[in-house]
């Protein structure tokens, strides 16, 4: 079992995060590597630019909806595809805090993503997790992660260089709470939720 005793962790609510809110100010990433996993438009890790961090790798299969920051000259974009766990171990080695957003609650291979996560070296990490799936608040006490297919034509959705549509996996709250205890020793987890 892989733990890191330093590690603080925010879960996010993302069905109810308004995008930015007060969980990205909480990092101190003065003169810190970041990397922004599935960092869609980039805005998670400009947090990290504002806050003098030393690097932003900014990190994602689909670069059509990446916007530079053109201000900062300490931020580089790269391609990975996390169904290929040896681009996220290159990917993380050296950094300091994690930023994982938008991509969980489309990925296909959670633990893989998770003991690579748990094997990195991160002190602090910023986790998003889908936690009503349109379902309702009751299912997010159970243990399990709900699969349905989507396509893989989409920038919000799933991504895959060749599948047209893939069966994606929709943990719920428990399920990635539990797993991520498991695996880290986590100092701090603050759950931000809307009412």
């Amino acid at each position: 079992m892989l733990k890191n005793n330093k590690i603080q962790s925010y879960l996010i609510d993302a069905d109810q995060k308004k995008l930015g809110g007060p969980e990205l100010f909480q990092f101190d990433y003065k003169d810190k590597n970041v990397v922004d996993l599935a960092c869609g438009s980039g805005h998670i890790g400009w947090h990290a630019l504002y806050g003098s961090a030393k690097h932003v790798r900014f990190a994602d299969a689909r670069e059509q909806s990446f916007i530079a920051p053109n201000d900062y000259h300490n931020w580089s974009w790269e391609f990975i595809d996390l169904n290929k766990i040896e681009m996220l171990t290159s990917i993380l080695r050296n950094q300091d805090i994690i930023m994982y957003s938008g991509h969980f609650y489309h990925a296909t291979n959670h633990l893989e993503i998770l003991d690579t996560i748990a094997a990195s070296k991160c002190k602090e990490m910023y986790f998003e997790t889908k936690m009503f799936h349109g379902r309702g608040r009751d299912d997010q006490n159970q243990y399990g992660i709900y699969w349905v297919k989507e396509e893989t034509n989409s920038l919000e959705l799933a991504w895959h260089d060749t599948e047209k549509s893939l069966k994606v996996g929709q943990p719920t709250f428990t399920w990635v709470h539990e797993e991520l205890s498991k695996r880290l020793t986590i100092k701090d987890i603050k759950v931000i939720e809307s009412s």
